[in-house]
């Protein structure tokens, strides 16, 4: 499991995926992970029972690392639609080589049902939206609401018509305060 977590750390998949973006000699996330499915998953099973079922469990923390990678929503975008494609290839593969033997065979069908529960699910929105709320009120040098129902381009020509009557209501109401008395 420590192994798995470290191949598929967040930063280190996105560092691969940028990497070969950006200089295509690079080793990508796609050629990372196609080397560690192969390896997983098409090993030769050993005759041993011991040993083969090691070998499962294997592939069973391989496949549940990638799932909860591509579950990472604060992994990149790009990074989750590799992994994505990834296990889809990886069920596809499952579909093709369902094993020999009642073991690998009935390993490999789980595999397969998780693999396609997981891809074949509902599509659930993020339950926040990452942004702030919006502040009460009208935006910096926008009509306000009251405004905007009275008709379009009219709120400037409004507002400035309701600021002169105020300014004039209140000036009548404070002449006591200005010099011409």
């Amino acid at each position: 499991t420590a192994v798995v977590n470290q191949i598929l750390a967040r930063e280190r998949i996105a560092r691969l995926m940028y990497q070969a973006d950006a200089d295509g000699s690079q080793e990508s996330l796609r050629d990372v992970l196609a080397a560690v499915s192969e390896f997983v998953w098409n090993s030769a099973t050993s005759r041993d029972s011991y040993e083969s079922e090691i070998q499962r469990i294997v592939q069973t923390v391989w496949t549940d690392g990638l799932v909860a990678a591509a579950s990472d929503s604060r992994s990149a975008p790009g990074v989750r639609t590799r992994l994505w494609a990834h296990l889809q290839d990886l069920a596809d593969w499952l579909v093709d080589n369902p094993g020999d033997g009642y073991e690998e065979e009935a390993h490999r069908g789980h595999t397969l049902t998780e693999l396609e529960r997981y891809l074949l699910r509902d599509y659930v929105a993020p339950s926040g939206s990452g942004r702030a709320p919006v502040p009460p009120g009208s935006p910096i040098g926008m009509d306000s609401p009251g405004m905007l129902a009275i008709g379009s381009g009219d709120g400037p020509l409004l507002r400035t018509t309701m600021r002169q009557a105020w300014l004039s209501s209140w000036y009548d109401d404070h002449r006591w305060c200005s010099l011409d008395n």
